[in-house]
């Protein structure tokens, strides 16, 4: 019998994925391999909880909503997140996407602003923390930081070319014009 060796495996959004053999290129496609499932959110009675399973080949991920069984508690994820905020489901899948977490075990702030390091990392983050291609830092002002790789990256894919040629200034508030270019250029990019 022939040995392949598998790789590459893509999703292909129908419970199934497909991988090649990187010897004779032959496709095989079967059903995702669920690994241990993980709780984004535990459910209370004033709202579903969030199941999460990742496919333990390509990675592709499936949510459950979990129903509440236990004794009564109005609890959100956060205490500053009202369980009708239009954000809520945001937040949640925020959390679960690795985008981002809480300014603490028990707050979101979700009326603080960001600064442009966070949103760079955010949108870092979404893309699945890829390695930049270069190590190379422009700016004076960003140091080996949580938005190190984050800002080379962003410059690399041409999201931003930093506020200066020289600067980038990470701790400065991100503007909503600034978000939204930040944005689109990683989209149409």
């Amino acid at each position: 019998m022939e040995e392949h060796t598998w790789s590459h495996w893509a999703d292909n959004g129908d419970g199934t994925h497909t991988a090649s053999c990187a010897d004779c290129g032959q496709i095989r496609t079967e059903p995702h391999r669920w690994g241990e499932p993980e709780t984004l959110l535990e459910p209370t009675e004033a709202h579903q909880g969030t199941l999460r399973d990742t496919c333990l080949d390509c990675s592709a991920t499936r949510t459950e909503q979990l129903q509440y069984e236990g004794t009564a508690k109005n609890e959100s994820c956060f205490n500053d997140v009202d369980l009708n905020a239009y954000y809520m489901n945001a937040v949640l899948w925020a959390m679960g996407h690795n985008v981002t977490n809480g300014t603490s075990a028990t707050t979101f702030s979700p009326n603080a602003t960001c600064t442009r390091a966070q949103v760079v990392t955010f949108l870092w983050r979404t893309e699945g923390m890829p390695e930049p291609a270069s190590t190379g830092n422009p700016f004076t002002d960003v140091a080996e930081s949580f938005y190190f790789k984050p800002v080379l990256w962003a410059v690399e894919k041409q999201i931003t070319n930093g506020m200066s040629a020289t600067t980038f200034a990470p701790n400065n508030s991100c503007t909503r014009g600034q978000n939204v270019t930040f944005l689109y250029r990683d989209l149409a990019g």
